[in-house]
């Protein structure tokens, strides 16, 4: 492979139905539409004495509904899937021009009722608790290693899943089977199941019993036809799927496994295990942020990157966090789950019971707060752990397409960061990241202000002989 230079990798994606998904699918998968087999789960992650299990086939728990209407809403499902790892212009007409298959409703459980509430900023939201089988599935691949890591994947979220695992299986191919994928519906678990046999796969049937209610609630005049209507439901389920996360790591916690939650677009640039060890040495749950170090990476903390153990404490603040949901306003009126991580979990601190750290930009690095060839003339301290003049280089395990909106320009600055990482070197070594190539698409203004912030501290520790200050930590 070669580093693209210029302008961003043209990543065209074409419009194709799989299941129940109109999925904006990449060139280079377009020939993939050959029937879907039902196949076992077989070697993938741990076996309970050395079996597989299978799955039941998709037809078991099918079931016929209204076509348009439902094919609408999962529609309106891959954009908001799409839109927590980025945007693309082509994506909405994409989705929304598509006569997608019929989804079926979940048999069994006829008490599992996921109700909107009264106003309009509750309308679809997850039932509390875990997600129903998530515990039960990952028991059943799993020997006695309790350790999981989830991330979740459609066919859009694909090409991101793919780099990810990439750069995993050439810096800690010993995670990999501990990885399991939760996909939408049994075409895109055969899909992933195709392209990567050493990933577990869970089909969440949950989610579309919640997707169902997307149909309903439209049908109740909750959700109009218009534009107004459209955006409406697209941000509901965007933020359906955006606390889905903290519901996926209470089950498991639960379960007592330890657990990490990573967004697909996320590359290893070196082996996590030993910054998920020491992290969790000190603390109860890690978080990811945005960009800066101490105080400054806290007020910018996000849920990228969710790292936990099953303590006491922990299993308290989830089961917490996840209820959360429920709440018509949330922190600082606004019911999203970072918004209570950061305006709750972290204001509060550790009288929450729980020691909740976030990994900052030494940690998790993301398009943001990685160093340019121009950083570290002055650095000092900031120099050999963020980066050099000329290199590049930075000692996180992690980076984030965090920054990069445009889906083209993300998926060019992960194939970069993979290249400069995790692959093997060329014949010309490693060469320096091109940040002139995704600018364009690309939160370059933010990234300015990382950049000074940077160099602002650096200039401080400089001034104390490299010693570190209180404002390193509590700027």
């Amino acid at each position: 492979a070669t580093r693209p230079r210029g302008r961003p990798a043209q990543h065209r994606m074409r419009t194709g139905t799989e299941g129940s998904f109109a999925v904006p699918m990449l060139a280079s998968i377009q020939g993939d539409t050959a029937p879907l087999l039902t196949r076992g789960a077989g070697g993938v992650g741990d076996r309970r004495d050395g079996e597989a299990v299978s799955r039941p086939a998709a037809s078991s728990w099918l079931a016929s509904v209204a076509r348009s209407r439902v094919a609408a809403a999962m529609a309106l499902l891959l954009l908001a899937l799409v839109t927590l790892v980025g945007t693309d212009s082509g994506l909405r007409a994409a989705a929304l021009g598509s006569g997608a298959r019929s989804l079926g409703r979940r048999h069994g459980d006829p008490g599992h009722v996921h109700r909107a509430g009264r106003g309009p900023s509750s309308i679809l939201r997850n039932a509390p608790g875990p997600i129903l089988g998530l515990v039960e599935h990952v028991d059943a691949v799993s020997g006695a290693t309790k350790f999981r890591l989830v991330s979740f994947c459609n066919r859009a979220y694909w090409p991101f899943l793919r780099v990810a695992l990439q750069s995993a299986r050439a810096v800690a191919p010993d995670i990999v089977p501990y990885w399991t994928v939760l996909v939408p519906d049994e075409g895109t678990a055969e899909f992933v199941r195709d392209k990567s046999a050493d990933v577990d796969v869970f089909v969440d049937d949950d989610l579309r019993v919640i997707v169902s209610d997307s149909v309903r609630q439209r049908n109740a005049g909750k959700f109009d036809g218009t534009s107004a209507g459209e955006r409406a439901e697209r941000a509901e389920l965007r933020r359906l799927m955006s606390w889905r996360r903290v519901h996926a790591m209470h089950g498991l916690l639960d379960a007592g496994y330890t657990t990490v939650f990573i967004e697909p677009d996320v590359v290893f640039a070196g082996d996590p295990t030993s910054t998920f060890d020491d992290v969790l040495r000190v603390a109860d749950v890690a978080v990811g942020s945005d960009y800066g170090v101490g105080a400054g990476a806290r007020r910018r903390a996000n849920t990228k990157v969710l790292i936990a153990k099953p303590t006491a404490a922990a299993k308290a603040l989830f089961a917490e966090w996840q209820g959360a949901e429920a709440n018509e306003h949330g922190a600082g009126g606004s019911n999203t789950e970072r918004a209570y991580l950061l305006g709750t979990i972290l204001r509060r601190g550790r009288r929450g019971g729980a020691a909740v750290e976030v990994l900052d930009e030494t940690a998790v690095a993301s398009y943001l707060s990685h160093p340019g060839d121009d950083d570290g003339e002055d650095a000092d301290d900031d120099g050999p752990r963020l980066g050099l003049r000329g290199s590049t280089m930075t000692t996180a395990v992690m980076i984030t397409g965090g920054g990069c909106d445009d889906v083209n320009y993300k998926l060019n600055w992960l194939d970069q960061a993979v290249l400069r990482y995790a692959l093997p070197a060329g014949p010309e070594g490693r060469k320096p990241l091109d940040f002139d190539a995704v600018r364009a698409g690309c939160d370059e203004p933010t990234r300015r202000k990382a950049t000074r912030e940077r160099e602002r501290r650096a200039g401080k520790r400089h001034r104390r002989g490299g010693r570190r200050g209180d404002d390193d930590e509590y700027e």
